[in-house]
This record gives C-alpha cells, structure tokens and sequence, in this order.
C-alpha cells in the first residue's frame, strides 16, 4: 500500500475532476491510500468520495505576461503565478507542507506544475498526467500552443528563459539552489496521457504512454440526440466561449 496524493493546479471544469477522481478509484481499488488536492472543491453531482480525501490546493494567481496571449507552455505558466518568484515560493513551501502532512509517497499531477517541482525538491517520485496540451514534450524550446500565429524560435526561447529566471528565484528564496530544477525538467517519458495520439496538441519523439480518455464521471444524466438529422456533432463548450448563442 502506498499513499498517493493527486494535484490539480490549474485549467478550469470538471474533466480534470473526473481524470483525477477514476484514478483515485483505480488506485483505491489496488490497496492505496489517496489524498486528492484540488483548486476547485465543488463536486459534481452524484460523486461519492467514500474513503478519499480532500484538500484545497495552493491557490494560484493568474495573470497576462505584458497582455499578450503565451506563445507555448513556458509562457503560459507565467501567466499563472510562475512570474512571481515571492508567491511562487510560497506556493512550493505549501506543496512540500501537504506532502508531509499526508506522507505523500507518490504525487500524480493534473495540470500541476507547483506539485511536480514540490514533489522534485521533496524527492517523492512523480509523474503528470492530463491532455496533450498539459505535458509539453522533451523538445527545447517548448512548441508554440498558437500555431495559427507568426513567431521566431527566439520568442520561444525568451519565454523559458524567462520562467527559468523566476523559478530560479523563487528556489533560491527557499534556500534550493536552482540549476536540477528548471521546469522542463520536471515531464518525463513516465508521464500519461489521456488522449488519443491523433488528438495530441503536440508531435512527441519516442513513443509516448497514451491510454485514451480517462474522463467519463459516473451518474450523470444522459442526453439524446435531437431531432433525426443523419449528420450529428458531437461540441464542448463552455457558455463564455465567443460566439456560444450562435454556435
């Protein structure tokens, strides 16, 4: 039996939810003991959490770099909490405390970057799991999210080069000397991803752990089709999406 803590950090709605809350059920079922840390703790209805626990995660700032939307991961951790070294400190001192307090053997990230350096300089093994866009791949620098748009390699590496600075930082704050931790450093080919590879947001070298979607919640209520139209689409979206009365 080991205890395993879940962290989620950022990204919005409840399919991190329920990627977490499947495999907390799939570990519990193997003899683990879990701890779910999470940003929202608001349940959806019907989940029963009988014999997990549940604690609110660090809450984490979220801010535009400059105005501008982020180029690739680097920049959009920036964006969310990772430009202020003071209150990136913070947020790393209150992950190693919830590790201890829970006696974390194993910390399984969704979309939890803070977790994933904690867990580094904590030494507890680690791993991320989550969508495409969540575990950027082993290429330097990190590939734009915004393909759509004109850039340099330059501007890539400008945003790294900056989360690497305010990273560095923030450990020095906590008296960690920085140069084995930069974030980059923190994704590994031991990191799971629940998508399947034609829908990845990025081209991966090797061969990539995919296990398919992980994000189905049990008791909720089933919607059928309406009318008899042949040709039927299947949409996520959220009402704040541009356009969503028209769509």
């Amino acid at each position: 039996m080991a205890r395993v803590m879940i962290a989620w950090e950022l990204g919005e709605a409840f399919g991190h939810f329920a990627r977490c809350f499947n495999l907390a059920r799939s570990l519990q079922e193997r003899g683990h003991e879990v701890t779910l840390v999470f940003k929202d703790l608001r349940l959806p209805a019907g989940i029963d959490l009988a014999g997990l626990r549940l604690l609110q995660a660090p809450i984490t700032p979220h801010r535009m770099v400059q105005g501008r939307p982020p180029l690739n991961y680097a920049g959009l951790l920036l964006s969310c909490g990772f430009l202020d070294p003071a209150a990136l400190a913070g947020r790393l001192q209150a992950w190693r405390t919830l590790m201890e307090l829970v006696g974390a053997e194993m910390v399984v990230a969704d979309h939890a970057p803070s977790a994933l350096l904690a867990a580094r300089i904590a030494g507890v093994p680690r791993m991320a799991v989550g969508n495409g866009f969540t575990i950027p791949p082993p290429i330097h620098p990190w590939p734009t999210i915004r393909p759509w748009e004109p850039h340099g390699r330059d501007a890539l590496l400008a945003a790294e080069s900056q989360l690497d600075r305010s990273t560095a930082e923030a450990l020095r704050r906590l008296g960690i000397t920085a140069s084995r931790y930069r974030v980059r450093r923190l994704f590994s080919g031991r990191d799971l991803l629940d998508v399947f590879p034609e829908l990845d947001h990025y081209e991966r070298p090797g061969e990539p752990l995919y296990s398919g979607p992980l994000v189905a919640l049990p008791s909720l209520e089933t919607a059928d089709w309406e009318g008899r139209r042949a040709h039927r689409i299947l949409a996520y979206l959220r009402p704040e999406t541009p356009g969503f009365p028209l769509l």
